[in-house]
């Protein structure tokens, strides 16, 4: 009897932290917005005039270029970062591929996404896509 019992309760704490895995692993979920973070830092690059063009090019001529997009927390640490790949002709813009390159590791990056509006939760974009 004793040993069924053990058995019931080895399983049953099993169980229940691998629930509690779970549910942190959720906590921990956020989907950052990688095409937005892109967009908003190609305009800014366009604006400022400063993406990797060869400007020996036409400048009529659209290219792809290539760029990161580290994201620091105020102290200075990496919070994330994006490869992204624009289409230019150094007047307009338009996002053709956008990735994560260094993903958030820990929660205090990820809250601090959270507060800059740069991700949300994967769960929060499940219900709103329903």
């Amino acid at each position: 009897m004793r040993r069924k019992l053990f058995g019931v309760l080895a399983l049953t704490t099993v169980f229940l932290q691998g629930c509690s895995d779970l549910t942190s692993r959720q906590e921990a979920a956020c989907e950052l917005k990688v095409t937005e973070i892109c967009s908003d830092a190609a305009e800014a690059q366009l604006h400022g005039a400063i993406l990797a063009v060869n400007s020996t090019s036409r400048p009529q001529e659209a290219q792809v270029v290539p760029y990161v997009v580290p994201i620091f927390q105020p102290d200075g640490t990496l919070a994330t970062e994006v490869d992204c790949y624009a289409n230019t002709d150094l007047r307009t813009y338009s996002i053709v591929h956008s990735s994560i390159a260094i993903p958030p590791t820990s929660q205090k990056e990820l809250s601090f996404l959270r507060a800059e509006h740069l991700c949300i939760d994967a769960e929060a974009t499940y219900v709103a896509r329903r």
